[in-house]
């Protein structure tokens, strides 16, 4: 039920699905609002991770307990998600 999965294209892209209630599936913001009134902001479809910052090429993304993260392929590091217990 509150699991979630993101996944990196060969393109670089990154695409998340499951639940998305504390924001870990990166959604625009617009996105988010819809999801905070969604049961447990689930989607069952793959969507474009899309608030994270900047135009990078995505190399690696790990899920956590309400939080993702993902690597660059020039290094960079982004976290997104529930951060209230120091995770991000």
């Amino acid at each position: 039920e509150d699991a979630h999965t993101i996944a990196v294209t060969s393109s670089g892209s990154m695409y998340a699905w499951g639940c998305g209630q504390c924001g870990q599936l990166g959604l625009a913001v617009e996105d988010e609002a819809r999801i905070a009134d969604d049961d447990w902001g689930q989607r069952t479809a793959p969507e474009r991770v899309s608030s994270v910052p900047g135009q990078q090429r995505w190399v690696y993304v790990a899920c956590g307990d309400r939080y993702s993260s993902a690597l660059t392929d020039d290094g960079g590091l982004s976290t997104w998600g529930y951060g209230g217990m120091g995770e991000l």
